[in-house]
């Protein structure tokens, strides 16, 4: 949960590249936006820290029921 004018920060595995891009059209739904990533290094191991501002309200019509995320993912 996440006031507009927030943001959070998604800790991610070295290959979430992907799973980055996917997300944008979901952010936007939900009225956040990818920001920065970051790279950096844990116990010799590469992780991503993804930043997502918060930048309106998200719209009345989420959360939804899970048959609906089911049937029609963001």
């Amino acid at each position: 949960f996440v006031k507009p004018g927030g943001c959070m920060i998604a800790w991610k595995g070295p290959n979430a590249t992907e799973e980055i891009t996917a997300a944008e059209a979901a952010a936007e739904k939900l009225g956040a936006a990818i920001g920065e990533v970051y790279k950096i290094e844990v116990l010799g191991m590469e992780r991503l820290l993804v930043r997502v501002d918060k930048r309106k309200p998200t719209p009345a019509r989420y959360p939804r029921r899970p048959a609906a995320i089911q049937k029609k993912p963001l």
